[in-house]
């Protein structure tokens, strides 16, 4: 690989830390091995944060050309089919971007398509179970007092 084709890719990896930042991991320039720990970026709680992994990125001196090997070291709120789903989603992409400049792009996939719906919908029902029950102890422990008042009503 040409000095300045490795430049470029070094230049690569100084983007990923850029967009990343702490939730990067630089385990070798050149040729690239990175980590990166993706979560929805909607969420800056972690108690909201439903969904997230960690994905490995390891290229050989022939990246771009050859995709890099992708791996996960880390997964929350996925099962093993989606998990295999994601790997195989990002693989795919890589394969597609062969010969581009893809660290980022590949980071960029989006995770939250392979479970985020789902995710959201079982969020969504638990919100709202929430609010039943909340709407549901607020109107016991205001019954017992309209009951009294409508006693005292009646007999008066």
């Amino acid at each position: 690989m040409a000095a300045m084709a490795e430049d470029d890719v070094r230049l690569e990896v100084e983007a990923v830390q850029s967009v990343y930042g702490d939730d990067s991991q630089i385990i070798c320039e050149f040729p690239p091995h990175l980590t990166v720990h993706i979560k929805p970026r909607t969420a800056d709680d972690s108690s909201q944060q439903f969904v997230e992994t960690t994905i490995g990125i390891k290229a050989s001196t022939k990246y771009p050309e050859e995709p890099p090997h992708i791996y996960i070291t880390y997964m929350k709120g996925m099962d093993d089919g989606r998990q295999a789903h994601l790997i195989t989603s990002i693989r795919k992409r890589a394969e597609e971007l062969s010969s581009f400049p893809m660290l980022v792009a590949l980071c960029e996939l989006d995770l939250f398509k392979s479970s985020l719906s789902e995710c959201m919908i079982r969020f969504w029902m638990w919100t709202q179970d929430k609010n039943e029950t909340k709407e549901m102890n607020q109107t016991l422990e205001t019954a017992p007092a309209s009951v009294e008042v409508q006693r005292g009503i009646s007999a008066a």
